[in-house]
């Protein structure tokens, strides 16, 4: 009996971290998806754009929104916390990506980029994070 309990106890540790990984491929993803939707109105290309916007946003959301619980089962399973605090948590990473693409791009800081790339990552990320949420329930 104590054997099944660890086996089903490692499962579950697989589980999480494997749901994880997918939740932290797809945030990734929304932050190239938006590269991918910003060129479709402006003729850049994709690999100096994709360090100079992308990156920025992704390392940001990477290295801080976890410190904010993000990737907590809360957060993860609850639709009322995905929907207050994700969109939170991108606000301040937003911000602070911004401020870091500024200056490591050596670009001037522009209020409708600014406003509009909070904008539409955080409709995107929210929007990802609200699927992986529909889809854990059916589980």
């Amino acid at each position: 009996n104590t054997k099944f309990i660890c086996i089903q106890a490692s499962q579950l540790k697989a589980l999480i971290i494997y749901t994880k990984s997918v939740i932290l491929i797809g945030d990734i993803s929304v932050f190239i998806l938006f590269v991918i939707i910003g060129d479709s109105g402006h003729e850049i290309q994709y690999p100096n754009m994709l360090l100079r916007t992308a990156l920025p946003f992704a390392i940001c959301w990477i290295a801080i929104s976890p410190v904010f619980g993000t990737f907590k089962h809360e957060i993860i399973t609850d639709l009322q916390m995905t929907l207050v605090k994700i969109p939170l948590i991108w606000i301040f990473c937003g911000a602070v990506a911004i401020i870091i693409r500024s200056e490591l791009a050596d670009r001037p800081f522009i209020w409708s980029f600014t406003l509009v790339s909070i904008a539409v990552q955080g409709v995107l990320l929210t929007s990802w994070r609200i699927l992986v949420n529909r889809a854990l329930r059916c589980l």
